[in-house]
């Protein structure tokens, strides 16, 4: 049998047990809802069926698939060109994480990439950064949105301990929906952390100018660890900045990466922590703006 199932756009999640590989084969009927244990054209108020969409079902033993799907195959060639390989619940859980992305998106503005470029322009391009993340590392992801880079890293290194933080309470309502073991979601500005010193590795994604998201930064790197901002080639030159030495950062090179499909790249600057932060950064985000560091 294909591993592709038919579902409809609004489904309650459980297991049918009477199609093979217990896939998920529920649908929803306009004038009642009620499961399809079987081909649709069995139902008995087929007519009344919503139309259903085709997608590609993971192989977990429970059945528990969400909605309709994406293309994950970007996702799955990234992993393998950097020698990762994805299990079926991860990829599971990457698809259920989408699906519900995109439907939540309906109703509470979370993100302006279309579905079809999920797969690259929020999963691949938030897993860039794990191969500058050492093992067992704990990763402060800071302006996370609805969870990039911080819900990708986490659900792909479990070895990881990831805190994602943003001050927008509808991103921290749909991540915190999401929750995986090793991720933690606090809704805080980043200037508010308390835990200075406190994080092997600090990045974000499209948080602010980079001297700004270095102030906002810096201080919860812990000495020896490390920041990594996401950045665009056009930084490069910049990036060594004269604020280091009072963040207490050091640049020690700059790394750039290629996203699959022509769609862009990224820089990363690792910056090296190496002493504390001075205790006057970071400032307020309104000093910031005014009066960035340069």
């Amino acid at each position: 049998m294909s591993n592709k199932v038919e579902r409809s756009q609004n489904v309650d999640r459980r297991a049918c047990n009477k199609w093979p590989g217990n896939d998920l084969v529920l649908r929803e009927c306009r004038n009642e809802a009620q499961e399809c244990h079987g081909h649709p054209c069995d139902c008995r108020c087929k007519s009344n069926f919503r139309q259903p969409l085709l997608f590609h079902a993971s192989s977990l033993s429970n059945g528990n698939i969400l909605l309709p799907t994406m293309d994950l195959t970007p996702l799955v060639e990234y992993c393998q060109s950097v020698g990762i390989s994805l299990t079926d619940l991860q990829l599971a859980k990457f698809q259920q994480f989408g699906e519900a992305l995109y439907l939540r998106n309906k109703v509470v503005n979370l993100t302006r990439v279309p579905a079809e470029d999920c797969a690259v322009r929020h999963f691949v391009d938030s897993l860039m950064v794990a191969e500058f993340v050492p093992l067992g590392s704990s990763v402060l992801d800071l302006g996370t949105g609805p969870g990039f880079p911080a819900w990708p890293l986490a659900c792909l290194r479990v070895d990881l301990s990831v805190t994602a933080i943003d001050s927008n309470g509808k991103m921290m309502d749909f991540l915190r929906g999401h929750a995986l073991n090793n991720l933690t979601v606090r809704q805080c500005r980043a200037e508010d952390l308390l835990e200075r010193e406190s994080f092997e590795v600090v990045t974000g994604r499209a948080l602010a100018p980079l001297a700004a998201q270095l102030e906002l930064s810096a201080a919860w790197v812990k000495v020896g660890g490390l920041c990594v901002p996401f950045r665009t080639p056009a930084d490069a030159g910049n990036a060594d900045l004269k604020c280091l030495v009072e963040l207490g950062l050091e640049l020690e090179s700059l790394q750039e990466r290629e996203l699959p499909g022509g769609q862009g790249s990224r820089l990363f600057p690792l910056y090296r922590k190496m002493k504390p932060t001075k205790s006057r950064f970071p400032r307020r985000w309104a000093d910031i703006k005014t009066n960035p560091l340069d």
